[in-house]
């Protein structure tokens, strides 16, 4: 007996101190500290009124994600996401009355919800009975970014997902017999991680796409919604549905960040991390990653590039120190897997600079041993890239301006002019003037001079076989790389690419990463916003 009075004191004792400490707490606890995910802890299945003795007093806040002008969403409820304590939890508001919503998504909103109800209304869990008059809206114009999940991760888990924003990539829409192919209804989807139908897309009849003919396979992004015992998303607009553009880039290998302009000198610190879509072996299968270097004025002006990417060194404004327009790297050694991350360029390899954490083959830190294939020492005294492409005093790869700068791998190390590379990505800002457009492709004599490209999720043969030729001008960032803007960033690129198909199902975006001098390499190689490889 005495066992279970010291029991029941410290169980108060706990109670009274998670007072005092304001934590997050479940049902039954004054907190001070409500969130969207605690709320959701909260569920019983049954219906719970909000006051002052279970969620404290403070408001919940949180940013629109639905679009109820678009009318794929029930009248009289929106849904919000927030952020809090890197917890990340969506929720649906159902309003007093059900009138029209006029917030839109981006909407930031403040809400009173005390004296409102938190149930699952035909499987959905909601905030109930919500006054207009309980709601403010404080900012508008938020973004709020898709996950990427397959549709095993989005069953699997799907009370984390629920109300949440997701895409799911290259999913087919599976039709019964006879079945209409437009929006409306519930569509069964397939992306291969799991069974058709476990995750179904949902259209509601009152929404302005219902009757669009729908594609039977795209990217697909709406918001996580169980109806009774189905788990759904369901589209926002015509905006949520992505179609790949089918063009097919077959290669091993993908650009998928780089370092423009590391802390302090550029020398020997700038570096390209690439990722393998299959198993490689260097030394039977040679491959070359090769920079491109432009600036506009001063010393080291470029021109057109008289030899494409094996253009080289070039005569700059000051005697003995020729800029390196193009530098080549060969890979030609060892080996990685698909899926692995690895890096060329400069030997110092670190990764923020010469004075910054060492992420070489033999660093301290194991977790911080990066794999790199090919360096280079480069600047303050003669050096020379491989094959002689690149070379002199010059102490860059890549330009500090907002001059576009460029990065292609070959699968060969036998580059020429007319060698057609396997991925290349430009940074920067497309020049307005025809005189800076001619550094970048120049047809005014009878040889096209440029850097040519290939087809990937940005650019395409189709359009002209070099970079700044038709609409051959998309440009990743950094918008520029001068000191003030990319100084200390690394710039990943993510996307998802089939394997099997050999294309890009969704093209690639930039995620700009801030780094310190301290930074460790999981910095750059785990997160959100990584390229995935997908094998349906």
């Amino acid at each position: 007996m005495k066992t279970i009075h010291y029991l029941l004191l410290a169980l108060l004792l706990l109670a009274i101190s998670s007072c005092f400490k304001e934590k997050d707490t479940l049902l039954g606890v004054p907190t001070k500290n409500m969130s969207i995910h605690i709320l959701r802890q909260m569920d019983d299945g049954g219906e719970i009124l909000l006051t002052k003795d279970n969620v404290g007093a403070a408001p919940l806040s949180g940013t629109v994600i639905s679009d109820a002008q678009a009318g794929n969403i029930e009248k009289g409820k929106f849904v919000i996401v927030q952020n809090k304590e890197g917890v990340t939890a969506g929720i649906t508001v159902s309003l007093q009355g059900m009138p029209d919503v006029t917030y839109i998504p981006g909407d930031s909103l403040v809400l009173d919800v005390l004296g409102s109800t938190l149930k699952r209304v035909g499987g959905q869990l909601e905030i109930t009975n919500v006054p207009l008059a309980k709601i403010s809206k404080v900012a508008a114009g938020k973004t709020v970014s898709p996950l990427l999940v397959s549709l095993d991760e989005l069953a699997r888990n799907f009370n984390q997902y629920e109300s949440m924003l997701v895409t799911v990539a290259g999913a087919d829409i599976v039709l019964d017999a006879g079945e209409p192919q437009t929006y409306a209804g519930t569509k069964k989807m397939d992306d291969s991680s799991n069974e058709p139908g476990t995750v179904n897309l949902n259209t509601l009849s009152t929404a302005v796409f219902a009757t669009e003919e729908i594609p039977l396979v795209a990217n697909f992004t709406g918001i996580a919604v169980r109806i009774n015992n189905t788990l759904n998303m369901r589209m926002r607009s015509l905006g949520d549905v992505n179609v790949p553009n089918g063009q097919k880039q077959e290669t091993k290998l993908i650009i998928t960040g780089y370092v423009t302009n590391p802390s302090g000198s550029d020398a020997n610190n700038e570096y390209v991390q690439l990722m393998a879509t299959e198993d490689i072996n260097f030394a039977e299968t040679p491959y070359a990653v090769i920079s491109c270097y432009t600036s506009y004025t001063g010393t080291w002006e470029t021109s057109a590039p008289v030899k494409g990417w094996v253009t080289g060194t070039v005569d700059s404004k000051k005697a003995g120190d020729p800029t390196s327009q193009t530098t080549k790297f060969n890979i030609t050694s060892g080996e990685v897997k698909a899926g692995q991350f690895f890096y060329v360029g400069g030997a110092v390899k670190k990764i923020n600079g010469s004075s910054s954490t060492d992420i070489s083959e033999t660093a301290v830190v194991e977790a911080n041993r990066a794999k790199w294939m090919r360096v280079l020492s480069y600047g303050s005294t003669p050096w020379v890239g491989d094959d002689g492409v690149g070379g002199g005093i010059f102490g860059a790869l890549w330009g500090n301006s907002e001059a576009p700068q460029g990065i292609a791998v070959f699968n060969t190390t036998n580059v020429t002019s007319a060698t057609v590379p396997v991925d290349v990505v430009f940074f920067g800002t497309f020049p307005t003037s025809s005189t800076d457009q001619k550094r970048l492709y120049d047809n005014s004599g009878s040889t096209e001079l440029g850097y040519r490209i290939c087809n990937t999720d940005r650019y395409s043969v189709a359009n002209g076989e070099f970079f700044a030729k038709g609409g051959n001008t998309y440009l990743y960032a950094p918008a520029t790389s001068a000191d003030a803007t990319a100084t200390a960033k690394f710039y990943r690129l993510g996307g998802v690419y089939d394997r099997v198909f050999k294309m890009w199902i969704m093209p690639r975006e930039v995620t700009e990463i801030t780094m310190t001098t301290s930074s460790s390499l999981s910095l750059i190689e785990t997160g959100t916003g990584l390229t995935t490889l997908l094998s349906k």
